[in-house]
Parts: C-alpha cells; sequence; structure tokens
C-alpha cells in the first residue's frame, strides 16, 4: 500500500517595477498532494501581504487555503479565506494592534455552494514593557467571535484569550536564560463557559540543553503537568528525564500485584462461602 507524494511551492516579491526595490508584495504559494489506493488528499495554500508605508509598519495580510478529504469519488473540500490587519506603533511605540477576519465553507462533494459556512472576526492587542529589573515583557489579549451555519440553526461561539512573557532570569538570580509563559483563556458555547490557566517556565543553559515545565488546569477540575529535561553534555542530566517513566512503570507494577492479590482473596471468599452453605445449620 504505497503512498505518492508531490509538493510545490513558490515564493518572491512582486514590485510595481524593476527599479522600486522598496517597494513590493512578499508571497508564497505552495500545493501538495498524496494519493493511495484509498483516496486523494490535495492541499493548496495562498499568502500575499501588502505593506501600506514605506518602514513596514502598517500591513495587510490575505491568505486561502484549500485542502480535500475523504474517498475518491466522494470527497469535501474545505475553503478558508483569511486576511488580518495589523499596525505597529499604534497609538504608541510599544503597542501593536490588529484585526481579522476568516471565513470557511467545508464544500461537500467539492461544491462551493454545498456544506456548512462559518465566519469568525478577532481583534488583538500586544504591549511591551520593562518589568522588574529591566527584563523586557510582552502581553498579548485577543478577542474573538465566530459564526457558524452547519444545518438551519445557528451556533456562535465567543472566545478570550492573554498571555505574558518575560524572562527571569534576574528574579531567579541565575546567568541563564529563563523565559516565562502566563496565559489565561475562556470560550463560550451553547450557554457553557470554559475558562484555562496555565504557566510555563524554561531555564535554557544553552541551544541543546535546558529544562522546562508547564501547569496547565482548566474549569473542569483537570490539571495537566509536564516536564521536559534537554541535555548534551552530561549525561546524569539527560537521564532525569527517565524519572516520569520509571514513576509509571513502578505504579502500573504495583497495580498488577494488588490486582492479582484482589483477586486471591476474593477466589478464597467465595469457596469459603460455599462451604459454609454446604454445611447443616446447627439446632
Amino acid at each position: 500500500d504505497s503512498v505518492e507524494g508531490f509538493l510545490a511551492e513558490k515564493a518572491g516579491v512582486m514590485r510595481r517595477s524593476d527599479d522600486q526595490l522598496l517597494v513590493g508584495q512578499p508571497y508564497r504559494v505552495s500545493s501538495s498532494a498524496q494519493a493511495n489506493k484509498e483516496q486523494l488528499l490535495l492541499q493548496a495554500r495562498g499568502e500575499m501581504s501588502v505593506y501600506h508605508d514605506l518602514p513596514g509598519l502598517a500591513s495587510t495580510t490575505v491568505s486561502a487555503d484549500i485542502q480535500t478529504s475523504g474517498a475518491a469519488g466522494s470527497q469535501d473540500m474545505l475553503i478558508v479565506l483569511r486576511a488580518e490587519t495589523q499596525r505597529r506603533g499604534f497609538p504608541v511605540a510599544a503597542n501593536s494592534p490588529s484585526a481579522g477576519v476568516l471565513v470557511a465553507r467545508l464544500a461537500q462533494e467539492c461544491r462551493p455552494d454545498r456544506g456548512p459556512l462559518a465566519a469568525g472576526v478577532r481583534v488583538q492587542d500586544c504591549v511591551r514593557f520593562s518589568g522588574p529589573g529591566g527584563a523586557p515583557v510582552e502581553l498579548d489579549m485577543s478577542l474573538g467571535k465566530m459564526f457558524c451555519q452547519p444545518n438551519l440553526d445557528r451556533e456562535d461561539a465567543w472566545g478570550g484569550n492573554a498571555e505574558l512573557r518575560t524572562d527571569v532570569r534576574q528574579l531567579l538570580g541565575t546567568e541563564y536564560s529563563s523565559p516565562l509563559s502566563l496565559s489565561g483563556s475562556v470560550m463560550g458555547h451553547k450557554g457553557e463557559i470554559l475558562a484555562a490557566v496555565s504557566a510555563a517556565l524554561q531555564v535554557q543553559q544553552g541551544r541543546r540543553s535546558g529544562i522546562g515545565g508547564k501547569v496547565q488546569l482548566n474549569s473542569r477540575g483537570i490539571a495537566t503537568m509536564g516536564l521536559q529535561v534537554r541535555s548534551d553534555g552530561s549525561q546524569l542530566w539527560g537521564l532525569v528525564g527517565f524519572i516520569p517513566l520509571i514513576n509509571l512503570g513502578w505504579d502500573a507494577l504495583g497495580r498488577a500485584l494488588a490486582g492479582g492479590r484482589g483477586d486471591g482473596s476474593t477466589a478464597g471468599d467465595d469457596a469459603t462461602a460455599e462451604k459454609q452453605q454446604q454445611q447443616p445449620a446447627s439446632k
């Protein structure tokens, strides 16, 4: 069952004339195809940016994505159109607002006039300032609204996100780069509101060495934790990454042994009860 694939990509800058090297619109066009005995998958993407001023502070990016899915003869096509405008340094130098729109259609049987339709809008702002000890701090805030009409009924959803990024090497008293990320998000759909918060910290001792951890908690009471250790020097630091696997194996072994003892005790209790039923009742 072989898989055949094809990929083509073209990138460049569109200019009005050869002498206007600083005025142009960068673009990128790519397409790919994969085929096997059951299905043919096609994917294409086109993206172009337009700068509204010579320094490049104001720009608009438009893109189009097309992707097919399903078996041959009954394929569906996903069409996504995006447009986003960004203005850096507005209204102050440390502020960069942006706004974007999206339209998506799941064209059933590759017919653009059939299938669910969705549209969304988003506004985002990025603020940069100095934190404790002069460390650079970036705060990203975004708010979006999605409108979807899968059938005859209309479904709406909204969401918001905020993320704070900085380097806490001075607070930790270390000379290594220590990026910290604190984020929170909230989403509402069909009258249900979901919220989540997360924190991630990394201590990078080099390009390939460092340790990082992430903690995430949502409003449903589900918490996740992750630990990552990378080392290109001492092998001892690399072995630290096996600690979670050792703990997982130890817990699995303990549950297996406990289950075996539980089955034995249960079988013994059943045998004792059967013997008592067979004995005649004492007067």
